[in-house]
């Protein structure tokens, strides 16, 4: 590679096109200040002899710099740096174009988000409870969207059109009845890519008037908060305990704001892992019915259950309509996961299909196609099972470590769907020291400070399970109980 340097300090690689790399150099120079308005440019001959360029090469570049306005000429004096460019000093230092603006607009702050400590190596690392990767029908969905494609391409099908859900819809409607006791309506169906903006879109269709509120639990699901923030809405954090939502402190919300809607995650309270019990669904959907909220149920990872008989859902008794639920293709792996899928009343269904297709109305015809194919030939079921029943072997056995090194340090319940614990401290410790030396023994577990609505310390870990063999829990679980014991 060879490079030459002009009295600009401007260097060129010879193996790519020049004149482009002048006018990049020169117009950079320009936003970072290092060439204010009125300074002035060698001319053509010399800038050619400097970078031993050929000289058309320079006068190309710079005729392009001045059409656009960046240079300007005078006759018998030169070329310089255009003066009726903005004050440079608007320009960021050396980071390209940074631009203060000069209009109003809403701020919206940085959303809320576990650590991210995706870039380090960890000896063990506990997620958030997110599937084994390892367990999902890759190999299946892989050809079956080859072969998916090789079949559009034939037809002459346009890729993006032409939706499938009518089909999909049949399909999933099998699935569900049997796993989850929820039936699948066209008429009470809309897909919309992404939970977080399915959610959003939900409490969109649900607002209608400013000062409403949205009522969510308190731990809850950090990204589904900040969701609903952004609709303007103002969220009322309600308590969970050991049967979910608390519906005293719901009811006297209700009376004192004109709530919504209520967001939960009965079937595996997000992170507390507890099962909201069946009467105190029967006892919400009433309080729903008399105060006129909606119930948003959000149950996105509930292929993963372990009892024997499917988890009732809310709205598989929908009769009185109050019910909107919210989930998933497949939460083994994406690009299942990102297709979600909302059921409730029909007239709501409608304006929410409405609201997405305003603003998104291309499908991948391929990628449904493909999906497809697995949902009729019980690929996606069948990997459910099995997924499901390795899961429960290993939540059993952390449940035994758990037990057996944890007992008197942490109070826990063994979950019936889900994958992670939540432990509780018996005696109050400083999260964030505990943590820190679990950093340095190549332990990571997620800060739990971001599930409670205020940010606070709820005294509390959740360890996702899915991806850990057993050696490494037990590891990791041994390694934690040496600290929390010398604390």
């Amino acid at each position: 590679m060879h490079k030459g340097k002009s009295v600009l300090s401007l260097e060129i690689n010879r193996d790519q096109p020049v004149y482009p790399q002048i006018i990049s150099a020169i117009t950079g120079k320009i936003q970072t200040g290092e060439l204010q308005p009125g300074t002035p440019i060698p001319g053509s001959r010399q800038l050619a002899e400097g970078l031993n360029v050929n000289r058309q090469t320079v006068v190309e570049a710079y005729d392009r710099l001045i059409a656009q306005g960046w240079l300007q000429t005078s006759l018998r004096k030169g070329t310089f740096v255009n003066e009726a460019l903005p004050d440079t000093s608007a320009w960021s230092n050396g980071k390209g174009h940074q631009i203060s603006p000069k209009f109003d607009y809403k701020h919206f702050p940085q959303p809320s988000q576990l650590e991210d400590m995706s870039g380090m190596y960890w000896a063990v690392k506990f997620d958030d409870g997110f599937p084994d990767p390892q367990m999902g029908p890759f190999q299946e969905l892989n050809a079956a969207y080859r072969r998916a494609y090789i079949a559009v391409k034939r037809r002459g099908d346009i890729i993006h059109g032409h939706p499938l859900h009518l089909q999909v819809i049949g399909e999933l409607d099998k699935m569900l009845r049997s796993a989850r006791g929820v039936q699948v309506d066209p008429d009470h169906t809309c897909f919309i890519r992404g939970g977080q903006m399915a959610l959003y879109l939900i409490a969109h269709c649900l607002l209608k008037n400013p000062g409403e509120a949205i009522a969510i639990e308190d731990p809850g699901n950090p990204f589904f908060r900040r969701s609903l923030q952004v609709t303007g809405a103002e969220l009322v954090p309600i308590p969970v305990d050991q049967d979910g939502i608390d519906l005293d402190a719901l009811s006297s919300a209700a009376m004192f704001k004109p709530l919504r809607a209520v967001v939960i995650t009965p079937h595996s309270q997000y992170p507390t892992t507890v099962t909201m019990s069946l009467e105190r669904r029967k006892a919400l959907k009433d309080l729903a019915e008399q105060f006129r909220f909606a119930i948003i149920e959000v149950d996105l990872n509930g292929e993963f259950w372990y009892e024997s008989y499917p988890d009732s859902r809310l709205v598989a008794d929908n009769r009185d309509g109050n019910v909107i639920y919210l989930s998933c293709l497949s939460a083994m792996m994406p690009p299942l996961s990102f297709i979600n899928y909302v059921i409730g009343p029909v007239g709501f269904i409608t304006t929410l299909r409405n609201l997405w297709q305003t603003l998104d109305n291309q499908e991948d015809l391929i990628l449904e196609n493909a999906i497809l194919e697995l949902m009729r030939e019980g690929i996606l079921a069948r990997y459910a099972r099995r997924s499901s029943a390795s899961y429960r072997i290993k939540r059993d056995h952390v449940a035994s470590m758990l037990r057996t090194y944890m007992d008197n340090l942490v109070n826990f319940n063994v979950p019936r769907g889900g994958l992670a614990f939540w432990l509780t401290f018996k005696k109050p410790i400083d999260t964030n020291t505990l943590l820190e030396q679990l950093v340095q023994q190549g332990v990571y577990v997620p800060p739990p400070a971001p599930y409670s609505f205020e940010s606070k310390d709820p005294q509390a870990l959740r360890l996702g399970f899915a991806s850990l063999d057993d050696a490494s829990l037990e590891k990791a679980i041994k390694t934690m109980r040496s600290i929390m014991r010398e604390m």
